[in-house]
C-alpha cells in the first residue's frame, strides 16, 4: 500500500471512528503546494514529506460532538504564530523544569552554574540550535530535521516528561486517533533525532538534590 493509501485510510477512520476525547474528526481541503511553499518560506522549515502530503490531503479540524479545534494548528492562519508559539512553549517548559525540578542536561551544558539567571542563560542558548518541531495536534509534535519521511512523533509536555508517541506519522495516527489500533513498534524502528532522542532517555539528566 502506498504511503497516500495508507494516510487516506487512516484518516477515514479518523472520521468515523472514536479514541479517548477526540471522535468523528472533520477535516478541511487540504493545502495546496503554493501553501505549502508559503508556510515553508515564511516559517524557515522544511515539512517533512509524508507530513506534508497528510496536510495536502486534508486538514483536521476537531470533532463534532466535542470543541476540539484550537488542539490542530490552522496553518491557513498567522503559521509565523504557530511555529513561534511552540518554539517558546519548549523554552518556558524547560526553563520552568530548570527552576522547580533540579533539570540540567550536564553533558550538553556542562558543569551547572549555581546561579538560577546563569543556568537560564545557558539553557536558552543551547535551544536556539536545536531540530525545530512542528506541532501536530495539542502537545505531539514531529521534528523538521531529518526533512524526510519516517520522522517519530514525541508527546512533549515536559523536559522530564516527554516520551515517543509514534515511530512515524501514521504509526502516531493509529495510537492517537484510530480504536483500539495502537502502533509502537519496536526500538529499532525510532529514528534517532538530534537532542529530542536524548531527552526521552529515562531522567539520567536530572542532578539530584543536595
Amino acid at each position: 500500500m502506498s504511503l497516500e493509501a495508507e494516510l487516506l485510510a487512516i484518516m477515514d477512520e479518523m472520521k468515523n471512528g472514536r479514541r479517548r476525547i477526540v471522535s468523528n474528526l472533520r477535516f478541511e481541503p487540504g493545502l495546496t503546494d503554493q501553501e505549502v511553499g508559503d508556510i515553508e518560506s515564511r516559517c524557515h522549515f522544511c515539512f517533512p514529506p509524508d507530513l506534508k502530503l497528510f496536510l495536502q490531503l486534508g486538514i483536521p479540524l476537531g470533532s463534532s460532538n466535542r470543541s476540539s479545534i484550537e488542539q490542530f494548528p490552522n496553518w491557513r492562519d498567522n503559521p509565523e504564530k504557530i511555529m513561534q508559539d511552540t518554539k517558546a512553549d519548549w523554552e518556558d517548559t524547560v526553563c520552568f523544569d530548570i527552576e522547580n525540578n533540579n533539570y540540567w542536561m550536564t553533558t550538553e551544558w556542562g558543569q551547572k552554574p549555581q546561579k538560577l539567571s546563569e543556568q537560564l542563560a545557558i539553557a536558552k542558548e543551547y535551544l536556539q540550535g536545536i531540530p525545530v518541531m512542528i506541532p501536530i495536534y495539542a502537545h505531539r509534535r514531529m521534528p523538521v530535521e531529518p526533512c524526510e519521511a519516517g520522522n517519530p512523533v514525541f508527546s512533549v509536555w515536559q523536559a522530564i516528561d516527554t516520551i515517543h508517541y509514534g515511530y512515524n506519522l501514521t504509526s502516531y495516527l493509529r495510537n492517537e486517533f484510530l480504536p483500539w489500533n495502537d502502533d509502537w513498534g519496536e526500538a529499532s524502528d525510532y529514528k534517532t533525532i538530534r537532542y529530542w532522542s536524548k531527552i526521552t532517555e529515562d531522567g539520567h539528566w536530572h542532578t539530584p538534590e543536595k
